[in-house]
């Protein structure tokens, strides 16, 4: 019965096992006892392989349904409609039904009435004939102009008829003629208005002697079902060693009652094998096909009305809508159920994929109904393989699209879209597509693949592909750039160092002294090299590698540095994690070895695994070199090796993060296009995200290039005046502390990069905020609260983009750039006075050294 249980079997030997409860959901396999008893008010029982010398078995309104291998003889009582199912191999199936057809005659003097038609609706009009309208089978009204005196010409019956008007001619089905205005007065039409069309319970049907024939069910019925062929039904009358019963007196003695519930009995040998078996539905005679009329219960139906068609739409507010079928004959979620699916696009592309894709954001969101068929199939299993099954699927989707569309009656048509489909989707192969021949007008279930509708997959592979390797490519390209401009970060970091290690040479010329073919510079270069890792290069960036700092700030700075180059695994690793896990859910939800299936490792589960195995190597390797950065240990093959292998993951890390963050933007601007109420919100949020912040930079780099031209036109006039300072020293003092200015007025290009970054962290967390509310108060599927959530990140979108990121008036630009460059050159120039008189002051020292005879010892110094 389930995969994760196959022959597991439960030996009670000669004891008895018994099951009570108010709401008791039993599913037994592979059960032998001497007694078995069921007693619940509400639930279901279902039994395969089921073995028990005595069985009881009672309810209010849960289904009973059992097989067993040994013949058995059973009683049943099925109070509301005798909806008893009982099967056994073909000539082998013994049936005494307690139903019994009574037959009565009916007061006829009260029979014959008139049965006028419906009365339709007369709407007045301008004109001078009003209007009549009677509805027709689509919902809709047939109107016409009523005209009294032509109806009343129109109702005449002919000259010498029973009736002056064909109004008054009872309407009894198959016993009038209103051309004629003649009534058949035979005794079964004039039993008819009191029996046929009485809606009697049970229902009641004339016979040709008039009288009022109904099946009055009562008591206990009985038969004797044998798993073999033509067994005979009291062995003793044929062979007494060898058939040592008779009737009643089988192996097993089963009894059933039930109010509503269904009951459902097979007795046979493989109860899947249904070539050589016969069955009977309410008493019927066994037959090995049984007609099949099937229908929903009344309180499902209503629930599936409200979650379906939500506030009275035509789809719910879901992209996938699941349909769990439970009854005799209905398939076993095991094998697989029915799902409405908003567009085939979800039947191309796994759920999970969508998931990956969006984070999330565009995964079919997914509501699901337990409906119960009553009555259901007769037998109640058959081989999912064969056409039988096929034929059973065909009839529950039939009856699903009827249900969906009709239900209820009074209510108008609400025809399902174009673009939606209903499938039934097997756990162990492909989907189940149902369509309808155009020529026949009969529908057929088949087979389908997702890889049929090769254009969807084309497209999403397209959008998959492209990011990727845009991505690689921008990767590619920072890292080069990146890797020049720390060459170029290290000579000039070399240079200066070897500039103020030799200060006196600076009043010869340091280009005479200076060559990068020096040992001291390869050094030096060497040293450079292995101090300037990813760490270093962060913490120049942020703050500065080479300022003086307490312990609480350099505990600080190893933790912020720990978390940047942490973050690309941490955001890498909880992508997979999510998508493992929406990959599990897709495939095991369903599966009733869920263990097992969670547990199972495919190509997918293999790939997801080795990226999260990738983004630990990362932070381990990122540990190793950020110890051996603080340890300051030489530059050997040891720490090459791990720094390469740390830049290698680092660049793919990176790649995948640029991938997913661009491939989610695709998705969320393509997802515009087939959820606009839903998704357009999140479209508004990118935008206004990605407008705010190039504002705010461009608004900062104008700035920065303001000050800084009004500054270097002033420093350029201040240092021509200080002719003590050699060029080189004062072009190196410029420059370093023009950097530190601008970042302490926020204005250098890494202040301004974290400024940026931190706004869009802002704006993210306002959104995000926003957005888990509209999660929680509105639904997917509604337009009037996507046109409000659309209006709240428009007006979040502009309210940080003029408040927080526009330029302002251009006189407040203007007196804020002067106040810059006046404190920056206040401050610049404070540092080049206070150079020169440190140089003024050596020189007359250097004099009065040189004159006192002490030059020799003072030089060395």
């Amino acid at each position: 019965m389930d995969q994760d249980t196959q022959n597991f079997g439960l030996d009670f030997g000669p004891n008895k096992l018994s099951l009570f409860g108010n709401y008791l959901e039993a599913r037994l396999q592979n059960l032998s006892c001497k007694a078995l008893t069921y007693s619940v008010t509400h639930g279901s029982l279902l039994g395969v392989d089921i073995r028990a010398t005595q069985g009881t078995f009672s309810s209010d309104d849960a289904d009973l349904i059992l097989t067993s291998p040994v013949m058995t003889s059973v009683q049943f009582w099925q109070k509301s409609s005798n909806a008893v199912c009982l099967s056994a191999a073909n000539g082998s199936l013994y049936v005494d039904n307690s139903c019994k057809r009574v037959c009565r005659y009916r007061n006829l003097a009260e029979n014959i009435q008139p049965v006028i038609p419906g009365r339709r609706r007369l709407l007045a009009s301008a004109s001078t004939l009003p209007w009549i309208c009677s509805p027709l089978p689509n919902g809709t009204l047939n109107c016409m102009h009523y005209d009294p005196v032509a109806a009343q010409v129109a109702d005449q019956c002919p000259v010498g008829a029973m009736y002056q008007y064909k109004s008054q001619v009872p309407q009894i089905p198959g016993c009038y003629d209103l051309k004629t205005c003649t009534l058949n007065q035979s005794s079964q039409c004039l039993c008819k208005p009191g029996c046929d069309m009485m809606n009697l319970n049970p229902p009641g049907m004339c016979d040709s002697a008039g009288r009022c024939c109904q099946t009055v069910c009562g008591g206990y019925s009985s038969a004797d079902m044998f798993p073999n062929l033509n067994a005979p039904r009291c062995g003793i009358l044929v062979d007494k060693v060898k058939y040592p019963y008779c009737n009643g007196t089988l192996t097993q003695q089963w009894k059933f009652t039930s109010n509503s519930g269904q009951i459902a009995v097979a007795v046979s040998t493989n109860i899947s094998e249904s070539n050589n078996t016969v069955s009977s539905y309410q008493g019927s005679k066994p037959s090995p096909t049984l007609p099949a009329t099937i229908d929903i219960r009344t309180s499902d139906k209503q629930i599936l009305n409200q979650l379906f068609h939500p506030g009275g739409s035509n789809v719910p507010y879901y992209d996938r809508f699941q349909f769990q079928m439970s009854g005799p004959g209905a398939p076993e979620s095991s094998s697989g159920l029915f799902v409405w699916l908003s567009s085939v696009r979800y039947l191309a592309i796994p759920s999970w994929i969508y998931s990956l894709l969006s984070l999330n954001l565009l995964a079919p969101t997914t509501g699901s109904v337990l409906l119960h068929l009553s009555p259901a199939f007769c037998p109640a299993f058959v081989t999912s393989s064969t056409k039988a099954f096929y034929s059973r699927l065909v009839q529950i989707h039939s009856l699903l699209v009827s249900t969906l569309q009709t239900y209820p009656a009074t209510s108008s048509t609400k025809p399902l879209p174009v673009s939606s489909l209903i499938m039934f989707n097997q756990l162990s192969s492909n989907p189940i597509l149902f369509m309808t021949d155009p020529n026949t007008n009969l529908v057929s279930a088949k087979e389908v693949s997702p890889l049929d509708y090769s254009l969807i997959i084309a497209i999403v592979l397209i959008a998959v592909i492209f990011p990727a390797v845009v991505s690689f490519i921008v990767a590619l390209l920072a890292f080069r750039f990146g890797s020049k401009y720390l060459k170029e970060f290290r000579s000039q970091k070399v240079k200066e160092e070897y500039m103020i290690s030799n200060v006196k040479q600076l009043f010869i010329g340091i280009e005479e002294y200076f060559d990068e073919g020096l040992i001291e510079y390869k050094m030096k270069y060497e040293e450079m090299v292995g101090r300037s890792n990813w760490f270093y290069m962060f913490e120049n960036f942020v703050w500065g590698a080479e300022a003086q700092r307490s312990m609480l700030s350099e505990l600080v700075i190893v933790f912020v540095e720990i978390t940047a180059f942490m973050m690309p695994g941490i955001l890498i690793h909880v992508v997979a994690q999510l998508t493992s896990a929406a990959y599990l859910d897709s495939q095991c939800n369903l599966r009733p070895d869920y263990c097992n299936c969670r547990g199972e490792k495919g190509a997918i589960m293999y790939t997801l695994s080795t990226i999260q195995y990738i983004t630990i190597a990362y932070v381990c390797i990122g540990f190793v070199e950020l110890v051996l950065y603080y340890l300051s240990l030489p530059y050997d093959i040891v720490r090459k090796f791990v720094r390469n292998v740390f830049y290698l993951l680092l660049f793919v890390l990176a790649w995948f993060v640029v991938s997913i963050f661009s491939m989610v933007i695709l998705f969320v601007f393509l997802g515009i296009l087939f959820k606009p109420a839903f998704v357009i919100p999140y479209g508004i949020a990118i935008v206004g995200t990605f407008s705010a912040s190039a504002s705010l930079h461009a608004k900062l780099m104008k700035l920065r290039i303001r000050v800084q031209r009004g500054i270097m036109k002033k420093i350029d006039l201040e240092r021509k005046k200080l002719t003590t300072i050699p060029p080189a020293l004062s072009e190196l003092l410029i420059r370093k502390n023009f950097d530190q200015a601008l970042y302490e007025n926020g204005l250098s290009i890494s202040r301004i990069t974290i400024t940026v970054f931190g706004f869009v962290c802002l704006i993210a967390s306002v959104y995000a905020f926003v957005f888990i509310g509209f999660d929680a108060f509105t639904t997917s599927g509604d337009v009037v609260a996507s046109y409000v959530n659309s209006a709240i990140s428009i007006g979040i979108a502009i309210v940080t983009q003029q408040g927080l990121a526009s330029e302002g008036e251009e006189e407040d630009i203007r007196n804020k750039v002067d106040d810059l460059q006046d404190k920056i050159v206040k401050s610049l120039k404070g540092v080049l006075r206070m150079v020169s008189k440190q140089i003024e002051l050596a020189m007359k020292l250097y004099t009065k050294l040189k004159v006192s005879g002490n030059i020799g010892i003072a030089m060395p110094e």
